[in-house]
């Protein structure tokens, strides 16, 4: 298959210890076995410039992290449009904010100078002057009322300190056992703190999702349709269709 697509693996072409290669160890015959391959097209070789095991990952299995490292030359992306930001326009529902919006707008537009009406002006002098106005009211608009500010909620934002305290623990312990990695004492914490880590965040994100929906729901019982799809559109997030061919 490999000679058919002209393929090749990279895993063994560096000189390396076999402790940087081999991802699985056998539990009864404690031999290493190499599983997990890289694998590039043979003109790509060039570009791939390591290809080794990562000791210290860990990632919930008892094979190793295998990471390649790989210099891709590809078509540079499509450059993104930074969003536009929305005028927060609630704000103009609280009276106080209508007042000092009306003064403000009142007060940038009193800086215009008047024209004579009975003056014909060409086109790129009313594109100046409707540019100018439009750039007094945005002027007074940001002032005062601001923008709004959108934020993808996740469940981890909520809990990221207790998510934080749990994988320094874990990590901790990891790091402590594959420096001593015959002692039984360190592997055994090792992994029932990765149990615990695994159980709680798991329990973190039913319990966050639980509250959302519940949320949701009363926004549905209750009619309110305009706060039931900012819920919506808070946990789903933006969609975006941007495709970067490789």
């Amino acid at each position: 298959m490999f000679s058919i697509f002209d393929l090749i693996i990279t895993n063994t072409v560096f000189q390396q210890r076999n402790q940087l290669k081999a991802t699985w160890m056998h539990p009864r015959s404690k031999h290493w076995h190499l599983l997990d391959y890289v694998i590039v097209r043979r003109c790509d070789r060039r570009g791939v410039h390591l290809t080794r095991v990562m000791r210290g990952a860990e990632c919930w299995t008892d094979h190793r992290l295998v990471r390649s490292t790989v210099r891709l030359e590809i078509r540079p992306p499509v450059r993104k449009h930074k969003p536009k930001k929305k005028l927060n326009a609630k704000a103009c529902q609280d009276p106080s904010s209508q007042h000092a919006l009306q003064q403000v707008i009142a007060d940038k537009l009193s800086c215009i100078p008047d024209t004579d009406p009975t003056v014909v002006k060409d086109t790129p002098s009313l594109t100046a002057d409707w540019t100018l106005i439009c750039d007094s009211l945005k002027g007074a608009s940001a002032e005062t009322i601001g923008f709004t500010n959108r934020k993808h909620q996740d469940w981890f934002d909520d809990n990221s300190q207790q998510i934080r305290d749990l994988l320094q623990a874990k990590n901790e312990v990891h790091a402590a056992k594959l420096r001593n990695p015959t002692s039984s004492t360190l592997h055994n914490n090792w992994k029932e703190l990765r149990s615990k880590a695994h159980r709680e965040l798991r329990q973190m994100e039913n319990k966050w999702w639980i509250e959302r929906a519940q949320e949701i729901q009363q926004y549905a019982d209750a009619n309110e349709v305009q706060k039931f799809y900012q819920a919506i559109k808070a946990v789903h997030g933006s969609v975006q269709n941007v495709m970067h061919p490789v």
